[in-house]
């Protein structure tokens, strides 16, 4: 299969924004791609609990208090990431709270307070542990996982109405990716597969993308963009669908398809 040409075309973030108004929600594509390495919250759990089950002195409850927020950022981090708001990865935890709650992931104040707030006053103010606050941290942190289980399970979604015919097969040598066209339909698509990461809108009876940064986005419209994807979720679609692939795929089918 020949790789269709495109003109690349770079736009201001509002214009991406413009154009995925008009692109339903209702097929998305995800991928998992930024958590391997990381230690899974339920892990760090774990660790927390152990505080509490060892004898009860200062330093079993310093352990049981940093792992229980260690779960609680863990999470939110990977919320973050997971919905493409970069821009909020280097604020604190207030801010990406308030980002998360923006998007329709709420967050109750008492997981700052009662887990991010007594691990802040050990690191920072260095108070001694106190038992009722590292029984109260690991609790809610135990909470908090629960509590997000249904959103920790949902992949990433990378794009809207993927639009790239292929053939995938897999076996125990080797993963194969085949290019087969395109279909007629526009696609968004967050390219993470790429550093600076895009976002794009691909056309491809236009022969045409339309690109911008992501770290060009303002928070606002970062907020914005997540919002769109998220649509898959909030709405009730007569038709819909989700697919998903690991990197490798999506970097393999960009090479070839020429997007």
């Amino acid at each position: 299969m020949q790789v269709r040409s495109f003109v690349r075309k770079e736009v201001e973030p509002a214009d991406i924004l413009t154009a995925a108004r008009t692109i339903p929600a209702n097929n998305v594509w995800t991928c998992n791609w930024f958590e391997k390495g990381w230690v899974p919250p339920e892990e760090y759990l774990q660790w927390a609990k152990r505080g509490l089950q060892q004898p009860q002195d200062e330093y079993s409850m310093s352990n049981a208090i940093c792992y229980a927020k260690r779960v609680v950022c863990r999470i939110i981090d990977a919320l973050i990431l997971g919905n493409h708001l970069r821009h909020f990865l280097s604020k604190n935890y207030p801010t990406k709270i308030q980002a998360l709650c923006d998007i329709g992931i709420s967050i109750p104040p008492i997981v700052h307070e009662l887990i991010i707030d007594p691990r802040n006053q050990l690191e920072h103010d260095y108070k001694r542990p106190e038992l009722s606050k590292a029984k109260h941290a690991v609790q809610i942190a135990d909470l908090f996982l629960n509590a997000t289980e249904k959103e920790l399970k949902r992949k990433p979604i990378v794009a809207l109405r993927w639009n790239v015919l292929f053939m995938h097969s897999e076996s125990i040598q080797e993963s194969k990716v085949e290019f087969k066209g395109f279909s007629k339909e526009p696609m968004l698509f967050v390219d993470v597969f790429t550093e600076p990461v895009e976002v794009k809108t691909v056309h491809p009876e236009d022969h045409e993308i339309s690109f911008t940064l992501l770290d060009c986005f303002t928070e606002e419209q970062s907020l914005e963009l997540a919002k769109k994807l998220r649509e898959h979720y909030t709405q009730t679609w007569k038709s819909s669908g989700e697919s998903g692939d690991s990197a490798f795929f999506y970097k393999e089918i960009k090479r070839q398809a020429g997007i």
